[in-house]
């Protein structure tokens, strides 16, 4: 398995990561430098990726982070569809 699917595997808390970790650590090995190279806003897209690592920072697992923002993104596409 590849490191990502090590992060995010079967058993995606098996290496003691809390969610806001394994954010930090996709951004860091994979996403960092592309994101500086392909975005002419990238402090931008990097604070943001950090803003939502802080918010997974609440959680102790992965399952109740994809749960709750699964929720949240649910909740805002029907105010979407309101308009």
């Amino acid at each position: 398995m590849d490191e990502f699917g090590l992060l995010f595997g079967d058993e995606p808390d098996r290496h003691g990561q809390q969610p806001g970790e394994a954010i930090r650590t996709v951004v860091l090995r994979f996403c960092r430098e592309y994101v500086r190279f392909a975005s002419a806003n990238a402090t931008s897209r990097l604070d943001d990726l950090e803003a939502l690592a802080r918010f997974a920072d609440r959680y102790s697992d992965s399952e109740a982070f994809l749960g709750e923002i699964t929720l949240l993104a649910e909740l805002s596409g029907e105010d979407n569809d309101v308009n």
